[in-house]
Formats: structure tokens, sequence, C-alpha cells
């Protein structure tokens, strides 16, 4: 919910939101996701799949403090206001 359209910027650490899409996903697992930043600034969030289109734990190029060295990640509001 959070991320689903915030109308104002807020600030989370990668933690806080991986927890946030294991909560709303409960077919995701953590080895399964990584969330990725532009100096403190949310890039994306990562889910692997196989070829199978069937979620997989990530290899070792999705590791999570390569991706995001950010304690917390400035998430800017739809619109980008």
């Amino acid at each position: 919910p959070p991320f689903a359209a915030p109308k104002a910027a807020h600030t989370l650490s990668p933690d806080e939101i991986e927890r946030a899409f294991l909560e709303a996903n409960d077919w995701l697992e953590p080895e399964m996701m990584s969330v990725t930043c532009r100096g403190e600034n949310l890039l994306d969030v990562r889910v692997c799949f196989g070829r199978d289109l069937f979620a997989r734990p990530c290899g070792a190029n999705e590791n999570q403090r390569r991706l995001c060295r950010a304690d917390k990640i400035g998430i800017p509001p739809i619109g980008g206001h």
C-alpha cells in the first residue's frame, strides 16, 4: 500500500521496503528480491524469476549491499512532486 500511489515523499530503509513487499506478497521470500537505489533515492525493487517464470532465489548479481548501500531511501510521490 505505501508504494501503490504515494502522494508525498517519505523515507524508509531497504529492510523496511523489503518487509512491506513480503507482507503484501505471501509467495515471496526474502532471498527472491532486492531493493536498489541511486544515491539515497529508490531505483527499483527487483524480484528474481527463473526461465519457467516462477520466482526463485536471486543470484550473486542481486547482492543487496552492492545494489543499495544507503541506510535510508527516499520514496518519491507519484508524478515526482
